[in-house]
């Protein structure tokens, strides 16, 4: 099959939602085995079977490798960010694909990781600030 709306001058695939990125959620699905809080958090040795795992269902011109690789990656990351997301606001209908001993550990890192929680109230400070503004 040959990669919908693939176009090497873009970073990402077209559309947001396609199969490219629906296949990238399911070998997620599949493949995540440990509590990794992030996409950086998996090992490179993971991840490189993940691409494999989704590159069998695709095909383009392999002097394109580096790229789709790359591009793979960032979609990655933000489906994964958003699949994190879901475990952490405890949307168990769409959780549970996450087994329970992860979930909970999950839950424990979220709630005593210091950089994790540093960085949470950044941003929420910085989401109530902007809410806050007003024109003079």
């Amino acid at each position: 099959m040959l990669l919908p709306s693939f176009r090497v001058a873009c970073y990402r695939f077209l559309p947001k939602h396609n199969n490219c990125t629906k296949e990238i959620t399911s070998v997620i699905k599949l493949m995540y085995d440990e509590a990794w809080p992030n996409w950086k958090a998996i090992p490179a040795a993971t991840r490189a079977p993940m691409f494999d795992k989704w590159a069998e269902n695709f095909t383009w011109d392999k002097k394109h490798d580096e790229l789709v690789k790359a591009i793979f990656n960032t979609r990655a990351s933000k489906r994964f960010s958003g699949m994190m997301e879901d475990v952490r606001e405890r949307k168990e209908h769409l959780t549970q694909w996450c087994r329970p001993e992860l979930k909970k550990a999950l839950y424990h890192y979220w709630e005593i990781d210091e950089k994790y929680l540093h960085r949470q109230a950044t941003n929420k400070r910085n989401r109530a600030s902007e809410k806050c503004v007003i024109d003079v």
